[in-house]
């Protein structure tokens, strides 16, 4: 009879209450206190009343099928005693509460129950049964207990069945395995019944008994012992036992009970590429491996894995595969060990043997690994090879290949390799392709190694194995084929110095020549490049505006508007900054979005092209909202030399991007820096104002020599240094004079240390001068993200930050996306409250200076919630006495708007422009349309001096760059245009011509200030040129040709004709030579743009007539002028051939003409054809004595 198994469940909690009634109510107090039951026995309304009381007695039963709980609060037993046989009992109760169990236990102490063989719950579930079954042993006393749990405390239940049935033949109990070896082990089980006889089946792990997946099978057994033969080693096996009681009596199969065969030495060669190891991060390696610690994800260990859990060290990826070997060094402490131990290997059939492996030791923790080997199956060991301390600098390093020669083994050996850790978690020691081969009489070079990387060389380095002082090298672009690369053959140089190109990837190869023909085995690839890698950023929505540095010897500054298209990175290594060791400088920073974020500076100190995120990181700070300023210093001892640096910000105070990560928000950026020796001459420090007036300024700084001489030089923010106003001083601070009121300046500091000997400039430093009368020329970029200086921002609504011009933070809905950064342009906020008027003001600004003054700026405006329904911007000005209405502005565009206004109304005014925007117009609401202002100008309205141009261009070339040189442009920046085709217009600078009819056009470069300047430059575009279609023609000796006659298609007149010998002729119409034969004449059409075009006439000239003989004499000195002609054409009869007549024909062979009198008697006639359509036609001058034809074109 089979044993059955109930898998029970806990259905959870409820608040449910059953009714609850009873027949009679029992206390009971411990495991002296059970019911005795016999087969048969039922009970109806037991129940334990009261809360607490002495029913309340049992502690919850360990090990519990179901939750040892449910017998916490009451508890009611039976107890049973079997027969001389096993027996199987069944006890089904039916219970009114809720959270009642019912469980059969082998032991009940004091209090305690506890060996449960079964148990059920009801979970939250009343009015139901609950059943329990369990096979016991001969006179075997077990323990019946009902329990209850929680509300309403107390057991209302019935006895619904208690049958016992006698079991003749029991399942045997205690299967056990010893004696395991590679191919068997043994079985032994106890006898829980009197059976003597046995039968037992195995097969695979997992296999179903009974089935013809089993493998073996030991029936009629008779010694409670099988022992298995003929198994596979390394594999895991399931074994079935059942009693055979006699009679046809038979038990249940119990089992599987399950074991694992020996492992078998592995022969060499060997070979161990790790991906058939079970992944496991708690050293469970198996594959007949086997590590010390194991099974513990919580000591320094030996793992299995495609990475390491630990960030900056490890490989990126394993050396083949997926899988390697790696210590976890994320546990343990400083000193700790772990091992790994390979399969035992026989090593007979090698004569010298050779351990190979790769390892991958990146991490600036790590320690030491050991390689060892035993011949006393591990007994003792003996260490080989020892590699200490970091090997790799980044993850994305090379593996390295160890060569490990064990020539002084023989037979079954035994390995291990040691892992030591260091002083933290970054030190992680991996392994990937192990193997055990013969050692080659000359061992191939192992630890390749590139150094001094530059973009166009680099020196290669190995390990030589063999003493050897001659190699063989190969190397090219990453990937190429072994034997197309570039070879360098018998060196006795290494390290070995090569030509590379810049940005490109390389591989190299190399051998050792052992001499007398004996080469090694090629080592490599080893991959190196000069390739920085690229950051990458996934949101498009947030990005650094400003990054910049201020204080060093020359600063660099990097400013957008958006982000950097398409992953957030900038290369501006056109740019370098010049410091010198223990130079202190600020990077400032700003990013787009209102929030904390963190910058990081990292820089190439070694120059391999590899940002080294622990070693290279020179600053890293936290920025809140706005702009953030972070010191940094050069380090003492920094080498004079040039550096790549990067500028990586990301979202977020607690955020850690890395030189070459992939983060969601943020942008990053390249410069380079130049390491000088210290100047002699230190640039000043620290320019700042001691105080400001309104055409003054007091300046002073922090002179770091001893100079007491300067150089200042100054101008409106902005200006080009060397285009500014200079002054020599020699007093700090200094009053520079002559300024203009409400401007904003830039000024920068030189020290002149004596000897010709100056420092580098400092500055610029920007300060606004007192408010006053500003001079124009007069402009505000609203770039500082405060409210400009001497401006007022009024509204008729005050007391909230809405109801006035805003200089930070960004607008919203379709005002968000309006292409620059928050805080470089003033905005109103559509937000509530809504007043009629928010008011910026400019300055008073003296028109005195200008002679065509106008006013110009930039708005945005775009409501895409409510398109049309805007807020008005009203632009008003003020000459002192009367505000003058100029326009009222309100629309939706993606882009910035440009407008100006002819200020000659106010010619030598002084005057203040207003910009009034009104929120209570709107139909909708508001809300939805914040206006912007940016980049208001006052100035003289001038032509900006571009000079126009032209160029001669073939349709065949299909487009012209308008940047090469057409024009010359008046400053740069400005825009090209093509009023006429928009579409032929690519990309702003390229003009497509490819579909243009041959004619001229006009594309107009325009550039604005205050107002616009155009500059033309002129197309001239030419169609191919045509020489139209070949042709051919048949005539007498010395007879005159028409050659135009003969081509045809479409023919550009007015170009060359050359003879069969190549000779250029005077005319189209040649003679004819005198002897018979084919005559190839060329014609050449050259537009002097496009391609010139040829065609042929081929000439037959008849040997049979001469145009020379009496019967043609007469018509000889008949000829046709002007040919081509528009609308009159000659003909010249000097002989006065009698009698002739005219008449002409179209190409089709169609009288078109016919002239009977004309040249009767006459030498000239003339003749109208202007009627006739423009082609080219045959006249035909004749008589009755002979005729002579020409080819006729009419244009």
């Amino acid at each position: 009879m089979k044993t059955l198994y109930k898998k029970l469940r806990d259905y959870g909690l409820a608040l449910f209450v059953s009714a609850s009634f009873a027949n009679f109510s029992v206390a009971q107090f411990g495991c002296a206190t059970g019911v005795a039951i016999t087969n048969g026995y039922t009970a109806t309304g037991i129940t334990t009343p009261g809360t607490g009381g002495v029913e309340d007695w049992n502690i919850n039963p360990p090990g519990s099928i179901v939750p040892g709980y449910y017998w916490d609060d009451d508890a009611y037993m039976f107890e049973y005693t079997a027969g001389a046989t096993a027996e199987e009992i069944t006890m089904t109760i039916y219970t009114r509460n809720t959270y009642t169990g019912l469980g059969i236990f082998t032991n009940c102490t004091g209090t305690q129950f506890s060996n449960q063989l079964d148990a059920v719950s009801g979970g939250f579930s009343s009015n139901i049964s609950l059943t329990v079954t369990a096979i016991i042993s001969p006179n075997q006393t077990v323990y019946i207990a009902a329990g209850q749990w929680g509300t309403p405390n107390d057991l209302d239940f019935d006895v619904t069945n208690f049958s016992v049935t006698t079991i003749t033949c029991p399942d045997p109990i205690n299967l056990i395995s010893s004696a395991i070896t590679s191919g068997g082990a043994t079985i032994d089980w106890t006898e829980n019944g009197t059976a003597t006889t046995w039968n037992v089946e195995w097969g695979a792990a997992g296999y179903a008994q009974g089935t013809a997946a089993a493998i073996g099978s030991d029936v009629g057994n008779t010694s409670q012992s099988s022992v298995i033969t003929g198994l596979n080693p390394a594999t895991t096996y399931d074994v079935y036992v059942q009693a055979d009681c006699g009679g046809g009596d038979l038990s249940g199969w119990v089992g599987p009970l399950s074991f694992f065969t020996a492992c078998v030495a592995e022969v060499a060669p060997w070979f161990y590429d790790v991906e058939s190891a079970m992944t496991t991060t708690s050293s469970d390696i198996g594959d007949c491996w086997d590590s010390s610690p194991n099974n513990t994800t919580s000591a320094y260990r030996w793992n299995v894995g495609s990475s390491t859990s630990s960030t900056n060290t490890g490989p990126n990826s394993a050396y083949s595969g997926s899988n390697f070997f790696y210590t976890e060094a994320s546990s343990g402490s400083n000193g700790a060990t772990a091992y790994l131990y390979t399969p035992q290997i026989d090593l007979s059939g090698l004569t010298t043997p050779q351990l190979v492996f790769y390892y991958h030791m990146y991490g600036s923790d790590i320690n030491t690994l050991n390689v060892q080997v035993s011949t006393d199956n591990g007994l003792t060991w003996t260490t080989e090879e020892t590699i200490v301390g970091e090997q790799q600098t980044s993850g994305s390093d090379p593996w390295m290949e160890k060569l490990v020669l064990l020539n002084g083994y023989s037979g079954v050996v035994s390995l291990r390799f040691e892992g030591i850790r260091g002083a933290s978690f970054n030190g992680d020691i991996s392994l990937d392709d192990i193997a055990i081969i013969e050692a080659p009489t000359c061992i191939k070079p192992t630890n390749l190694v590139v150094n001094n990387i530059t973009s166009t060389s680099a020196d290669l380095s190995w390990t030589e194995n063999n003493g050897s002082t001659i190699w063989n090298i190969e190397y090219g672009v990453a990937g190429f084929a072994q034997g197309t690369g570039t070879p360098a053959n018998q060196i006795t140089s290494n390290p070995y110095n090569i030509t590379i190109s810049p940005n490109t990837a390389y591989e190299f190869y190399v051998q050792t020549d052992c001499g007398g023909g004996d080469l090694s085995d090629w080592a490599g690839p080893f991959e190196f490049s000069n390739i920085y890698c690229f950051p990458v950023y996934t949101s498009t929505s947030e990005y650094l505006p400003l990054i910049e540095t201020v204080g060093a010897i020359a600063d660099v500054s990097h400013t957008i508007t958006s982000f950097p298209l398409p992953n957030g990175y900038t290369d501006e290594t056109a740019q370098t900054m010049q410091v010198y060791e223990t130079l202190t400088l600020d990077l400032n920073t700003t990013y787009s979005y209102s929030t904390s974020y963190v910058v990081r500076m990292w820089v190439d100190w070694n120059n391999d092209f590899v940002f080294d995120p622990a070693t290279e990181l020179l600053s890293s700070g936290t920025g809140a909202s706005g702009a953030s300023t972070q010191q940094i210093q050069i380090p003492a001892g920094t080498p004079v030399g040039t550096y790549r640096v990067r500028v990586r910000g990301e979202w977020g105070s607690s955020s850690n991007p890395l030189p070459c990560s992939s983060e969601t928000w943020g942008s990053a950026i390249d410069f380079m820096m130049e390491v000088l020796t210290p100047p002699s001459c230190l640039p000043v420090m620290d320019i700042d104002t001691v105080s400001v007036g309104t055409n003054s300024v007091d300046l002073s700084w922090v002179e770091l020599n001893s100079a007491t001489s300067w150089v200042i030089e100054y101008g409106l923010a902005g200006f080009t240094p060397g285009s500014g106003t200079s002054v020599s001083v020699n007093t700090n601070p200094f009053n520079v004079t002559g300024l203009n009121p409400s401007a904003e300046y830039d000024f920068y500091v030189q020290s002149d240390c004596g000897g010709g000997d100056s420092s580098a400039w400092r500055g610029p430093y920007s300060v606004y001068t007192d408010c006053g009368i500003a001079l124009a020329p007069y402009s505000e970029t609203f770039s500082s993200g405060i409210q400009p200086q001497c401006w007022d921002n009024l509204s008729s609504a005050p007391g909230s930050g809405n109801t006035f011009w805003k200089f930070t933070g960004a607008p919203g809905y379709g005002a968000t996306a309006n292409g620059r950064a928050a805080g470089t342009y003033a905005w109103t906020d559509g937000s509530t409250p809504t007043p009629d008027s928010i008011m910026l003001v400019t300055p008073p600004i003296d028109l005195g200076a200008l002679t065509t003054p106008y006013l110009a700026f930039e708005w945005f405006s775009n409501n895409t919630t409510n398109p049309g329904d805007n807020n008005p911007m009203i632009v008003e000005v003020y000459d002192g006495s009367t505000w003058t209405y100029l326009d009222t502005l309100a629309g939706d565009s993606t882009e910035w708007m440009f407008v100006n206004y002819d200020l000659s109304a106010f010619m030598n005014d002084t005057i203040q422009v207003r910009f009034m925007v009104n929120q209570t117009t709107t139909t909708s609401s508001a809300f939805y349309n914040d206006v912007l202002l940016d980049n208001v100008v006052i100035d003289d309205c001038i032509s900006l001096g571009g000079q126009d141009g032209s160029l001669d261009v073939c349709r065949f070339d299909n487009t012209v760059n308008l940047e090469d040189n057409i024009i010359v442009k008046p400053n740069g920046g400005g825009n090209w245009s093509f009023p006429d085709q928009p579409s032929y217009l690519v990309d702003d600078t390229v003009f497509n011509v490819q579909f243009l009819p041959t004619g001229s056009y006009d594309v107009l470069y325009v550039e604005r200030a205050v107002c616009y300047d155009t500059t033309f430059a002129t197309i001239n575009v030419f169609g191919p040129s045509s020489a139209g279609t070949d042709g051919s023609i048949t005539v007498c000796m010395n007879e005159p040709i028409n050659l135009y006659g003969v081509i045809g298609g479409n023919v550009d007149l007015g170009g060359e004709w050359f003879d069969f010998t190549n000779t250029l002729l005077p005319s189209s119409q040649p003679k004819a030579q005198p002897i018979p034969g084919n005559y190839n004449y060329f014609y050449v059409a050259d537009n002097g743009v496009c391609p010139a075009d040829t065609s042929i006439v081929t000439v037959t000239v008849d040997g049979t007539c001469d145009y020379l003989s009496l019967a043609e004499e007469m018509f000889a000195e008949i000829s046709v002028y002007p040919n081509p002609t528009t609308n009159l054409l000659n003909i010249v009869n000097p002989s006065n051939t009698s009698s002739l007549k005219l008449e002409m024909l179209d190409m089709n062979g169609r009288v078109v003409l016919v002239e009977d009198k004309a040249l009767t008697n006459a030498t000239e006639a003339t003749i109208a054809i202007d009627h006739l359509e423009k082609g080219i036609y045959t006249l035909r001058v004749y008589n009755n004595e002979g005729q002579r034809t020409f080819k006729v074109v009419k244009q």
